[in-house]
């Protein structure tokens, strides 16, 4: 499985499905898996300042892919709903999240 992440660009972030945490580095979004894979995507200023360091984190468990919030200052929020922190909720293809001003759409694919 993996997770695709729409940015407002129209770019597109593959993650393969494992424990990513999902953050700001300088103006973009830094996305940095539990083995060390990283990726990167540039952001317009004003979105990449509402992202926390460490923002949320999305990952597989027990055949479900969950996102969290971590204590971010802007919060996360699913489907305009928002999350508490260090809760999980469940992550669906065609799911709308929210990191601080970041809209993204999840795309799940094999």
């Amino acid at each position: 499985m993996q997770v695709v992440l729409q940015l407002p660009s129209g770019e597109s972030v593959i993650l393969p499905a494992a424990d990513w945490t999902l953050g700001r580095e300088g103006n973009g979004l830094r996305m940095i898996s539990s083995v060390g894979d990283e990726r990167r995507a540039p952001l317009p200023a004003p979105i990449a300042q509402t992202l926390s360091r460490e923002h949320a984190r999305i990952r597989l468990w027990r055949g479900n892919l969950y996102v969290e919030d971590r204590y971010s200052a802007n919060g996360t929020f699913l489907n305009g709903i928002p999350l508490r922190p260090l809760q999980p909720a469940v992550l669906e293809s065609g799911d709308r999240l929210r990191l601080g001003a970041l809209q993204l759409r999840i795309a799940l694919g094999d």
